[in-house]
């Protein structure tokens, strides 16, 4: 649910053109030299979306996961989760929760919401649904994710005791669903961000094989809907892996639990979100 997990969760998913996916034998890109140039002078800004259709087509679904990642020039990151409720100024009109506007107008439209409150500029969109977000998990062999405490939620399919485990696909997808726990959807969202960066720190060495990362774009492509071409999403996954971990700074925008629009919504703090985005801005 997030362009750390979908791109980081590619990298092993190399292996998958040896083990029957043979529609996806062509590579796109046959040297790194065809890769096109993404101004590293300035940030890079994706908005990954987490669609919560339960089959490839995202039409008409809803965005459990907002989160927006800025790539910086010096290898550090910045990731900015709006929870699901957040009740903002849809682009083309009327305030309703952010989850909409993927329902309504598609990532687009959301990529559209979210610059007009954050005023960045967002340069691409991924959407991930959960069966692409399962798959691209599952090919990895999994993720190694910590848990400090235990996460249970029944709604969700979680019942994860504390320490180090390897999440399978589903497993995975159980704690990026999970929001019936302490913190709610603010919880939820930070644990999206958290296997983000799990997966990053898995895959960071694997990352570097030019060889690899050439061979797995269509593999990306076929999970993740995107208007990143071939070989913009290897220049930006050449980028993700040059990302250094420890300098990611993620944040869940704050916000309170009220009315409006006929429903329970969240209501972002508008003073800590300026501050969030002009520190971004300063990158």
């Amino acid at each position: 649910v997030v362009a750390v997990i979908v791109v980081a969760s590619g990298v092993a998913s190399y292996f998958l053109f040896f083990t029957g996916e043979k529609e996806e034998k062509a590579i796109v890109l046959n040297k790194t030299s065809e890769a096109v140039t993404i101004e590293r002078e300035k940030p890079v800004r994706i908005l990954v979306l987490g669609s919560d259709s339960r089959n490839s087509n995202i039409g008409g679904s809803r965005s459990d996961g907002n989160m927006l990642v800025q790539l910086n020039p010096d290898k550090s990151a910045n990731i900015v989760s709006f929870p699901r409720d957040s009740y903002v100024q849809i682009a083309g009109g009327g305030r309703r929760k952010i989850n909409s506007a993927l329902a309504t107008g598609g990532p687009e439209k959301t990529v559209k919401t979210v610059e007009n409150y954050s005023g960045l500029k967002i340069d691409y969109y991924m959407v991930v649904s959960f069966p692409g977000f399962t798959g691209l998990v599952n090919s990895l062999g999994g993720v190694k994710f910590t848990f400090e405490k235990g996460l249970h939620d029944r709604m969700a399919g979680a019942n994860f005791s504390a320490g180090t485990k390897v999440l399978k696909g589903g497993e995975a997808l159980a704690v990026a669903r999970s929001r019936h726990i302490a913190g709610g959807d603010f919880s939820r969202q930070a644990n999206q961000q958290k296997l983000a960066i799990a997966a990053l720190k898995q895959e960071q060495n694997r990352g570097q094989d030019m060889g690899q990362l050439l061979q797995l774009v269509p593999v990306i492509i076929k999970r993740v809907e995107t208007d990143l071409s071939s070989k913009e999403l290897f220049t930006l996954m050449r980028i993700v892996f040059q990302t250094d971990p420890d300098k990611i700074k993620n944040v869940v925008l704050q916000g309170g639990s009220g009315g409006g629009g006929g429903g329970s919504v969240v209501h972002l703090n508008r003073s800590y979100a300026d501050k969030v985005f002009a520190e971004m801005k300063k990158k």
